[in-house]
């Protein structure tokens, strides 16, 4: 039911900046405009302001124009101010209008969405353990190491090695132990995509009513154990309760310093990757930070 008012609020402004678009080019070639509504259907309430008829209709689903002369007439003749009485390149201009607004609704909203408001990004920039004798594991990564730096550009967080490692051909990576010990590897363009994110066990955000939050899991809890099994990372936290739908498990977890225990049925849901196979969720997320993105 959500999706579908989204839909529909986001149909509805589209259309909203469509024809305001269309408006705004008609009084600027000085082509009379009548009505312009918000919604359609019968007039709840209307205002007229320089000649303009501004109105409020029943229907709350986006707008329209009414302009002067958009309607054929049989003798062919029209007033100057009227859109069937203007050259072709003046209409044409107003007709362009509309999505050449919608144009520069989406550029401002991704200044918004990028710029301002930003993408979340893992929060991480710890590499998580390889596959022993692995390709990773022969250039002495262990996992736990921190990504400091490629190709002399810093990291902050994973978002910035998705970034750098984006780039094609071999990378140099400097690292650094728990130790403050720093060395270098030299990363080959075929190993770029076998490299993870080391993540915690933490409950960055906990989904209400899902089987987390039932238990008693709130945002920011790390989760310690499940059955016998020291969790260590978030991988190994999701491959278990993937593993488990429907499955009653014992969890345990740190709220707020203090040890806590509690039972847990992941819900099945199936899996986007193959779609067919059901995987457990129980409605955490992983820990993310938000990055504001360069526009330029």
């Amino acid at each position: 039911m959500m999706t579908i008012v989204l839909t529909l609020l986001i149909l509805s402004v589209l259309i909203f900046v469509h024809e305001f678009g269309h408006m705004l080019a008609a009084l600027l070639v000085r082509v009379r405009v009548l009505r312009f509504s918000i919604g359609f259907g019968p007039i709840l309430a209307s205002k007229v302001i320089k000649g303009i008829e501004f109105a409020l209709s029943a229907v709350p689903f986006g707008g329209y124009v009414n302009l002067a002369g958009s309607e054929p007439k049989e003798s062919g003749e029209y007033a100057p101010d009227e859109f069937l009485g203007q050259p072709v390149r003046k209409r044409i201009f107003i007709i362009l209008a509309g999505p050449f607004a919608n144009l520069i609704l989406g550029f401002f909203l991704f200044l918004f969405v990028y710029g301002i408001y930003g993408q979340q990004v893992t929060a991480t920039r710890r590499i998580a353990k390889p596959k022993e004798g692995g390709q990773l594991y022969q250039l002495g990564i262990r996992g736990g190491e921190e990504i400091i730096a490629i190709d002399g550009h810093p990291v902050h967080h994973w978002g910035d090695v998705i970034d750098l490692l984006s780039e094609k051909g071999r990378h140099r990576m400097k690292l650094v132990r728990e130790l403050a010990d720093t060395f270098e590897v030299v990363l080959p363009e075929t190993l770029t995509d076998t490299i993870y994110p080391l993540i915690p066990p933490v409950a960055w955000k906990v989904v209400k009513g899902m089987p987390a939050w039932n238990a008693g899991l709130r945002d920011g809890d790390t989760i310690v154990m499940i059955d016998s099994v020291k969790i260590e990372e978030w991988e190994q936290l999701l491959e278990i309760i993937s593993a488990h739908p429907e499955e009653t498990l014992t969890i345990k977890w740190i709220h707020d310093g203090k040890l806590r225990e509690g039972k847990i049925v992941p819900i099945a849901q199936v899996d986007v990757s193959d779609g067919e196979r059901k995987v457990g969720r129980i409605g955490i997320i992983a820990p993310l930070i938000r990055q504001r993105m360069p526009i330029w």
